[in-house]
């Protein structure tokens, strides 16, 4: 016997608007009319953070959970989908922007854009916001 087939078309369906409201409705609704196989993921592209928080407690307020969802941004999918379509090895399994390796690149910059100088209103923010330079202090300034 083979695998399940799953009646529910694949593709892409892009929504657009500027009343999250209404677009959380038809999205709602279309899930309603074309349900997910069991254990199988729907994938919600947002262009936010904020977005994908807030829509996915607009499900979980409309079904009572919001499970099997995955929601994240268009260059998240494009990272996860260049690394499924061209292989482990071309594609690196971090990004350089994402943000745990970009904090800690701004951080080793941090103290030579301090010391080069620059307009007293862009760098003495940033001398006063470091204080002592400790490693501590750099590190939260780059992960903000």
């Amino acid at each position: 016997m083979g695998p399940p087939t799953s009646t529910r078309a694949h593709g892409l369906l892009v929504l657009h608007g500027n009343r999250l409201e209404s677009l959380a409705q038809v999205l709602l609704d279309w899930i309603a009319r074309n349900p997910l196989a069991p254990l199988e993921q729907e994938s919600l592209l947002v262009p936010s953070n904020g977005m994908a928080e807030w829509l996915k407690m607009a499900m979980a307020e409309a079904h009572g959970v919001s499970a099997a969802l995955r929601v994240e941004l268009p260059a998240r999918f494009a990272w996860r989908l260049g690394r499924h379509c061209l292989g482990r090895d071309a594609v690196p399994a971090v990004l350089p922007l994402d943000k745990h390796p970009l904090a800690w690149r701004l951080m080793s910059m941090l103290p030579d854009f301090v010391d080069q100088g620059g307009p007293a209103a862009v760098v003495q923010p940033l001398r006063d916001r470091l204080g002592d330079g400790g490693l501590g202090s750099r590190l939260a300034l780059a992960r903000r």
